[in-house]
């Protein structure tokens, strides 16, 4: 069995977090040594891995990362988060080198494109390495930062895509590269919960069609265009909102999400106004929320990995999500959901009154969901794709 380092990017719960957490269980299940670096603050996801990964080994690092974040819906190379990110990388070379050096792996995995200029570390250059892409490309390829990120990935034994899109899109050609999808954890997620339990657990009223918004407090992925398409619907509509709230958006480090959270917060629920929105927060268990609605919402402006509108299939509920070409590859306009134009509210909410008043289309809808999550996010299949993945390295 091999030792495995695993060095991710950020304490939140989030699709990088919850696909590293199934990776971490597999390859410890498997019988291999895990290890893992990972920030410790915020503790979400450490808390949730203490619980759920408990034969593997966890270690924090006291302190942001260095990283490339470029990346869609990331920082613009304009801002000085950009570059402060970038600074990190000269300031915690040394340590990283000292890191790899101390726990001697035969394989380092880091878990996000924002990660791969560690494929330069001399400690890890002597090694097998992977690089779990967990985002969508900015920009053009040919821009100069694409061109360094992929020189970067290039370095790496093996390059992991979450989609054939993105595959496609960064043409490697000296590293190996494979496509496994993100997959549901029936541990994680239980869709044999009743809706009528659901809404207990969530304190919800009976009786009401729900559209699901999962991301926050979030611009980019369209907070706001959720909430007006909700507002504009003349049919009796829930949004649900699940991930950070307005409390927790206002007391990050980031002068603009403070700012949107702000803003947001005044616009929509001064008065009556937010009487039709239900923050849930932040969840460790999202069951219930997929559980009590009708539909997902996903109005990001940027293209961006959406695991939920799989989840949601999982549960067996349509999607409505921002036509990028990214998500063709999940969602079939009018199959399993509907693709919308980005920042259209308004036709997102006729897509929502047509559900609302034609439940067997939302159910047909919802059906085909499942069965395209069924063949490509089954958790059995993808985790063996990993395993295998991993295996052929350590031999070779």
């Amino acid at each position: 069995m091999a030792k495995l380092l695993f060095i991710h990017h950020s304490g939140l719960i989030g699709g990088a977090g919850v696909s590293l957490r199934n990776n971490l269980i597999a390859l410890s299940e498997a019988g291999h040594e895990v290890h893992l670096y990972a920030p410790s603050d915020p503790p979400a996801l450490l808390e949730m891995l203490r619980q759920e990964c408990p034969n593997v080994h966890l270690k924090t690092y006291g302190r942001r990362v260095g990283a490339i974040t470029y990346y869609s819906g990331g920082d613009s190379v304009f801002s000085l988060r950009f570059w402060y990110r970038v600074l990190l990388i000269i300031k915690q070379w040394r340590y990283w080198n000292q890191v790899i050096e101390n726990e001697n792996p035969d394989v380092v995995m880091v878990n996000s494109t924002i990660l791969c200029w560690m494929s330069f570390l001399g400690a890890l250059r002597c090694r097998k390495s992977i690089c779990f892409i967990r985002e969508t490309k900015k920009g053009t390829p040919k821009n100069l930062i694409n061109r360094f990120i992929h020189k970067c990935l290039e370095n790496f034994s093996r390059v992991v895509f979450i989609s054939r899109y993105d595959c496609r899109r960064e043409n490697l050609q000296k590293a190996a590269t494979a496509v496994v999808y993100n997959y549901i954890d029936p541990g994680q997620l239980d869709n044999s919960l009743k809706r009528e339990e659901a809404e207990r657990q969530l304190g919800l009223s009976p009786g009401v069609f729900r559209a699901l918004y999962v991301g926050g407090v979030s611009y980019m992925k369209g907070f706001d265009v959720a909430v007006e398409a909700v507002q504009k619907c003349r049919n009796s509509v829930e949004l649900l909102v699940a991930g950070m709230g307005f409390s927790a958006a206002k007391a990050v480090t980031s002068k603009s999400l403070r700012q949107y959270a702000t803003q947001m917060e005044k616009k929509f629920f001064d008065g009556d106004s937010g009487a039709r929105i239900v923050m849930l927060g932040m969840r460790q268990n999202m069951s219930a929320c997929y559980a009590a609605c009708d539909v997902l919402l996903f109005p990001m402006r940027s293209p961006h990995q959406a695991r939920p509108a799989f989840e949601a299939g999982y549960f067996g509920k349509p999607v409505i999500i921002t036509d990028f070409e990214n998500v063709h590859e999940f969602v079939t306009d009018g199959e399993n959901g509907f693709l919308v134009p980005p920042e259209d509210s308004k036709a997102i909410a006729m897509k929502i009154e047509l559900l609302a008043v034609n439940p067997e289309m939302a159910r047909q809808l919802g059906e085909a969901n499942r069965l395209r999550c069924r063949r490509n996010h089954d958790g059995k299949t993808n985790c063996r794709a990993v395993r295998k993945l991993l295996e052929g390295l350590v031999s070779a």
